[in-house]
Order: structure tokens, then sequence, then C-alpha cells
């Protein structure tokens, strides 16, 4: 067995995760303090708290780690997205994570998301855009006409851009 965390917050994100569980034939249980229930049921998952993370149990003999790809609750790839001169600064910093790819814009201007969506599409990852707030505004755009996962990292401690 293998527990992870797991954040259901939205109707969107329950639905999706139920769809994604269900294509395995191995048991899942979320656990949120003294309750358990079949993560499978859609209805036992909006009986819990979903204001904060729970914890997901995988019952399987064979590769969690794949299962957990497959049902997009861990990504292998990471794509950055960032400013040159941001990158440049934190280079040394950066290099404690494995990205895929690196994909420099000039400001987060609205023009540059068809070079995101573009340099993204292809790649079953999850974005991380480092950045101002222009920046961390456009990448979310971006990932979110593709329908892909992202994380905004600020630059600087003023910014209220993350969600």
């Amino acid at each position: 067995m293998k527990t992870v965390q797991i954040s259901l917050n939205s109707i969107d994100k329950v639905k999706a995760f139920v769809n994604d569980v269900s294509k395995f034939d191995s048991d899942f249980d979320l656990v949120s303090g003294r309750y358990v229930i079949d993560a499978k049921s859609i209805m036992g998952i909006f009986s819990l708290d979903l204001s904060k993370p729970i914890d997901l149990n995988i019952h399987s003999e064979g590769d969690v780690d794949k299962i957990l790809e497959d049902a997009h609750l861990i990504y292998r790839q990471k794509i950055l997205i960032t400013q040159e001169n941001l990158y440049k600064q934190y280079q040394e910093g950066l290099k404690c994570v494995k990205f895929d790819k690196v994909v420099l814009v000039q400001g987060g201007n609205i023009e540059e998301v068809p070079y995101i969506k573009s340099e993204c599409k292809e790649m079953d990852a999850l974005i991380i855009a480092f950045g101002g707030g222009s920046v961390l505004d456009v990448v979310k755009y971006a990932a979110s006409q593709l329908d892909m996962p992202y994380i905004n990292v600020p630059s600087a401690l003023s910014n209220d851009a993350v969600y």
C-alpha cells in the first residue's frame, strides 16, 4: 500500500479524479480523519471535508508510481516557464529540480500565449510558471486553454497572482 496526500477542492477535480481512478482494477481509499471511503465513489467523496488535503491509500501489487502518473496525481515531466533574466539569476537554485523543458518568455505578454501553447501541448507535464504577475497570468491563461495543470511561483513577495 502507498499513501499520498491529494486535494479535491472542486467539483471538477472530484469528477476527474473518480474518472481517472475508476480506470484501474486496484482498490483506492480516501481517508479524512476517522472516515475511510472508496475513492471510486463520487457520493462517498462528497461526504468528506474537501476543504483540506486528504490521504489516498492505493492498494496495488503493481507499479504504484505508474498508477499515480496515469491518474495525473504525479507528473514525471515538468516544464518551467520564466523570463530569461530570472532564469539566469536563479539558474543555480533551479538545478535542484529536473525540468524536461525550459520555455523563456519576454514578459508575460498575451501575444506569447500561442508560443507557450506550442511549446507545451505535446507533453503530459506539470507547468511551473516562475516570475512576476504578468508572467504568471499569461502562463495561467495558456495552461487553462491547454487544460494542463500548473503551479505559479511568484518571484516577488508582493505578488498576489498565485491562484
